[in-house]
């Protein structure tokens, strides 16, 4: 924020030091009139930002997106439906769905209101059912956007996660947050460099600035592609999957109610449940 609020600045002082110069006469000095001012020297520096700040967003994202998947998959035959839930959305993923599913089994009452009501504390089924009923509490009732974040701090929720990337299905959590963190630098870059083509568009004549914008154009695109590669190749998914994991889940049918759930999420359920999760999604996006 700091460089950009200086960048701003400089741009200011170049604009009114233009304004300033172009309207006094040109001094000769040895017979040759002297320009009032170089607009040249306006822009290119601006275009070397852009095009440093872009290359260095984009080879840090390349580099964190390659050594996102270090170690090839085990033989570990297919995906459960919580392992597909969270390596399609997550802890919070993996908890919509064994809510969704304790419902489905009158273990558990989804209210349209926001609220989950257990209806037969059988003790559970495993050990994420187990942590729904502790996050419900001895009550027997509690708010949706109160129990998520306590099953998806669960340990048995972080156990199937390292079993996950132990069979290299799933990202680790640093290789996650590099990938992420690379992604949004790509996007500050494309931002930044439209900011400083657009001002250096207004600190050059009418005639020169198709050239200055061809010149700008090119860490754009450079930009632009990236995310745009980064995008294709990252789906919905890709933050929690490893490329094996996605080629897993890409496989996974739709028939089921409770796949089509762990896949694409609430999004997918009748419109009961879509009104018992739509408080906790205004309050707590997954």
């Amino acid at each position: 924020m700091r460089l950009l609020l200086q960048l701003l600045r400089f741009l200011q002082l170049q604009f009114l030091r233009q304004q300033f110069l172009s309207t006094g006469p040109a001094v000769p000095v040895a017979g040759r009139p002297v320009l009032p001012y170089n607009r040249v020297m306006v822009w290119v520096p601006l275009l070397l930002v852009a095009f440093v700040v872009c290359g260095v967003s984009c080879a840090r994202v390349c580099r964190a997106t390659t050594a996102a998947d270090p170690r090839p998959p085990r033989d570990g035959g297919g995906l459960s439906v919580s392992e597909a839930a969270y390596l399609a959305g997550g802890p919070l993923r993996v908890t919509d769905l064994t809510l969704v599913s304790m419902h489905r089994a009158r273990m558990v009452l989804l209210a349209h209101t926001g609220w989950a009501t257990v209806m037969a504390d059988t003790g559970g089924r495993d050990e994420l059912e187990r942590a729904v009923l502790g996050a419900i509490g001895p009550d027997g009732q509690s708010r949706i956007p109160a129990v998520r974040p306590l099953v998806a701090d669960d340990a048995s929720v972080r156990a199937l996660a390292e079993d996950l990337v132990a069979r290299g299905l799933a990202l680790p959590e640093d290789a996650r947050a590099s990938v992420a963190s690379g992604a949004r630098a790509v996007r500050a870059a494309f931002l930044l460099t439209l900011a400083l083509g657009t001002g250096a568009e207004l600190l050059v004549s009418s005639d020169e600035r198709a050239p200055v914008l061809a010149w700008f154009a090119l860490p754009l695109l450079a930009a632009g592609l990236c995310l745009l590669i980064a995008r294709a190749d990252s789906p919905g998914y890709a933050c929690w999957a490893s490329p094996a994991g996605r080629r897993l889940l890409a496989g996974l049918s739709l028939a089921d109610p409770l796949t089509a759930l762990a896949k694409r999420g609430t999004g997918v359920l009748e419109p009961e449940l879509r009104a018992a999760f739509r408080v906790h999604d205004r309050q707590h996006p997954a």
